[in-house]
């Protein structure tokens, strides 16, 4: 975690990051699913219109969620903005 990042993750925030987690939580199955099946990460970066970065994002986020089925980790990582 990053140095003085802890003060504020008030309950609002908390809020807001499980709220944009609950939008982008089908890309991030979606996005799985295909790497999956074998699509290179161009590919579906091409069907997303994202960068081959966001789509390895959308990935591992995907995992993460699956590994830690408890509250949401600090490891996710967002997307500026918010969701998608």
């Amino acid at each position: 975690m990053r140095a003085g990042y802890e003060w504020s993750r008030t309950k609002a925030v908390e809020r807001g990051f499980a709220s944009r987690r609950r939008k982008a939580l089908p890309t991030w199955k979606k996005a799985h699913a295909m790497r999956a099946r074998g699509m290179k990460f161009w590919e579906i970066a091409e069907r997303f219109g994202v960068r081959i970065s966001t789509v390895f994002r959308f990935v591992q986020n995907y995992e993460e969620h699956r590994l830690s089925k408890v509250k949401p980790t600090m490891g996710l990582r967002y997307e500026r903005g918010g969701a998608l």
